[in-house]
């Protein structure tokens, strides 16, 4: 690629639109979803498929040190970075305390965020598209070219063609459907996808500029961290004084015009965020349904079922998500999956 390139990849979600089988503990990234590897695995083997690039960073939790430790030597890879967080303070503390440690080392460090919670089903499109979003600037997005009005994601209005892509306009908040439709139906709009390239240096120029304070308090976090043998712990006296913010609030909104570019990807990108995506993704009997597990079913259409150790038994209903695992059981009309997040958020 012709640049010192790192990808970053953050795991520190909790996932709680996939529960029952997505909790705090064990949140869906750790999760075998979709293929035989958990989307981690999935992503970290993605990362390391890109030519030229360094071993990959993975930032999370430091109570999921042990899952990732456990993983990564699953899947043989021996030579990523782990920095861990001793609280959550979503994506832009991450992102930073990353960039501040590849610094360290590496003046002109690249970095390609990744989270790790995301499906990417045609790889070689997303190697191209990496490379192309390098070749647009130092501080570089990736936007999906939607396929169909969604209420779930973030947009991206693209302003002038620049290189393989666009000078983005403007980062627009999850739109209601009316709103998402002409979005989708004007051709300029892109769903957010939460993959960033940075160049390291002229991103903490910016984030320095933007939110001081932010970068003070990271900072402080990285310069008391401590090596353990499962990986960097970030000092939780700084790093509890950090802003819980996503790097979109923080930064992305707050750029200078002409300084952002978008880079337009159609790589079978799914960010695996309720059941409903992952039934779509999933094969189906000629009824449209999805079963995994001890299922007994009759009269019934375009269901997921899925059961960790009870038999489930339906009759007679369609559109529907029924999930069981040992921390619940979850059911639900299909059109309601996105509300899962907001009563879970609310009961616990």
């Amino acid at each position: 690629m012709g640049k010192s390139l790192y990808p970053i990849i953050l795991s520190g979600g909790s996932g709680t639109r996939l529960w029952p089988v997505s909790h705090p503990d064990l949140p869906k990234q750790f999760h075998r979803l979709v293929t035989n590897n958990t989307l981690f695995q999935d992503t970290v083997l993605r990362a390391q498929a890109l030519e030229g690039a360094h071993p990959p960073m993975v930032v999370t939790n430091a109570a999921h040190a042990g899952i990732i430790a456990d993983q990564l030597f699953e899947i043989h890879c021996s030579d990523a970075t782990v920095l861990l967080e001793p609280v959550g303070r979503n994506t832009a503390p991450a992102i930073i305390v990353a960039a501040l440690t590849l610094l360290e080392t590496d003046p002109e460090a690249w970095m390609l965020v990744m989270p790790s919670d995301h499906m990417i089903e045609n790889e070689d499109v997303f190697r191209q598209c990496v490379a192309d979003a390098i070749e647009l600037g130092p501080i570089s997005t990736f936007g999906i070219v939607p396929h169909a009005p969604h209420t779930g994601f973030g947009y991206i209005r693209r302003g002038d063609v620049f290189g393989k892509g666009y000078i983005v306009d403007a980062f627009i908040e999850k739109p209601p459907l009316e709103v998402a439709i002409r979005f989708v139906d004007s051709g300029e709009y892109y769903w957010n996808s939460g993959l960033f390239v940075f160049h390291a240096a002229t991103l903490l120029e910016y984030a320095q500029r933007l939110m001081p304070e932010l970068v003070s308090h990271c900072q402080a976090t990285k310069a008391a961290a401590k090596s353990t043998e499962q990986g960097l712990m970030l000092d939780k006296d700084a790093f509890s004084h950090c802003q819980a913010v996503s790097i979109d609030y923080a930064l992305m909104e707050h750029m200078p015009p002409q300084t952002v570019a978008v880079m337009p990807c159609e790589m079978g990108w799914n960010d695996v965020g309720s059941w409903s995506s992952i039934w779509a993704l999933k094969p189906k009997d000629e009824q449209g349904n999805v079963t995994e597990g001890d299922v007994v079913k009759n009269d019934v259409a375009n269901c997921y079922i899925k059961t960790h150790n009870r038999p489930i038994t339906a009759i007679g209903v369609e559109n529907l998500i029924i999930i069981e695992s040992p921390q619940g059981l979850l059911i639900a009309s299909q059109d309601k999956a996105q509300e899962i997040k907001r009563i879970v958020d609310t009961s616990t």
